[in-house]
């Protein structure tokens, strides 16, 4: 079998276009799609890859990389071909599981960085507008919307990983219009005052964003932030400190600080 993906163009329905890639012997498809421009993706596994079908232009695979072997014997959450993410274990507050196809983002959810955000996203979650930046495979996005978010905006720049997260989303049936990922935030999009910023990512990394996207830390008032080493820790509350920010809750995990902060 070969990984595929394609573009379904001539505003071709998706139910056409399965029955035009059946003959691929086609399996575990799954359908993205795009807002802005709008496009719709259809990806799966194929017998034959399914190439010069009318209305479907064949596209290249984001990565070679065997993701599933790579989780089979790595991730202790990988079980039926997913990883497993158990919110009520994760979280101890009731509320559903979902999956996550293996591949890019953030690989599984073993890691401590992700694992202190999931712990601790219940309560700042709930009923509130969120915004995850640099969300990977979507791992915290589809938390927050399984536990009750209001909304949830996902930003990735990693093309490799938004389209992993967005066959993440679709894979969970979720409400589309509750919980989407892009790019970069839509023209014209209205950041709420009591929007949740989640970011999980690396010290440097999240410099990089304090300096692109200033407004997002003039208007929201709660951060949630982790992937940061404890060795970091004054200098990044200094960073924060520039933004106008403070810390209000601090946690470990191994080498790894978790910390919530508002506006001072």
């Amino acid at each position: 079998m070969k990984q595929f993906l394609c573009e379904l163009t001539d505003m071709l329905k998706v139910e056409t276009a399965l029955a035009r890639l059946e003959p691929f012997g086609i399996s575990q498809t799954y359908v993205i799609e795009e807002p802005s421009p709008k496009k719709i993706l259809i990806g799966g596994l194929a017998k034959i890859l399914p190439e010069n079908v009318k209305g479907i232009k064949l596209l290249p695979i984001p990565s070679s990389i065997d993701w599933e072997n790579q989780a089979m014997a790595h991730s202790p959450y990988y079980k039926d071909g997913f990883i497993q993410v158990d919110l009520s274990e994760l979280t101890s507050k009731k509320a559903p599981s979902f999956n996550l196809y293996p591949g890019p983002g953030f690989g599984d959810i073993s890691h401590e960085t992700t694992q202190l955000m999931l712990e601790n996203l219940a309560p700042l979650v709930n009923n509130k507008p969120i915004i995850d930046i640099g969300s990977g495979n979507g791992v915290l996005s589809l938390a927050s919307y399984f536990l009750n978010a209001k909304s949830v905006i996902g930003l990735e720049i990693n093309q490799d990983a938004l389209l992993h997260a967005k066959k993440n989303k679709t894979l969970n049936n979720v409400d589309s219009s509750k919980i989407r990922f892009f790019k970069k935030l839509p023209e014209n999009f209205v950041v709420e005052k009591n929007t949740v910023v989640l970011m999980n990512m690396t010290y440097f990394e999240q410099l990089k964003v304090f300096e692109t996207l200033p407004f997002i830390f003039q208007t929201c008032s709660i951060f949630a932030f982790s992937g940061i080493l404890i060795e970091q820790r004054d200098s990044y509350k200094k960073s924060l400190s520039t933004l106008g920010l403070e810390v209000v809750e601090e946690k470990k995990l191994g080498n790894w600080m978790f910390c919530i902060a508002q506006k001072k």
